[in-house]
């Protein structure tokens, strides 16, 4: 989770620094873009650690949220571009989640 993070972040920088470089390059002004690229990194790292924000109130600490009986692991796959998946199910009510780890 943290190397997401970690390399979400960088994303973030090296994008802000070109959407920088092209505005400084095609306006010549200077201190506009850099606040532009300021809060354009830190919208996209911020959308990082949402998706974890996310998985953890779904798994709710191996509980079913629905029916408070616990998650059973039914399978794990490869997604192309999401990698290694997980999928747990409620035997109570059949609800199915995805993690992208294994609890």
């Amino acid at each position: 989770m943290i190397s997401h993070i970690i390399v979400g972040i960088f994303v973030a920088l090296a994008f802000s620094t070109m959407v920088t470089g092209i505005i400084i390059q095609h306006c010549g002004i200077k201190k506009i873009p850099i606040i532009i690229g300021i809060i354009i990194s830190l919208v996209i790292s911020s959308i990082v650690p949402i998706s974890y924000i996310k998985s953890d109130d779904e798994w709710n600490n191996g509980y079913c949220a629905e029916c408070n009986e616990p998650w059973t692991f039914v399978n794990g796959a490869y997604k192309r571009y999401s990698g290694q998946v997980y999928y747990y199910k409620c035997d109570k009510c059949g609800k199915v989640i995805e993690e992208q780890e294994l609890r």
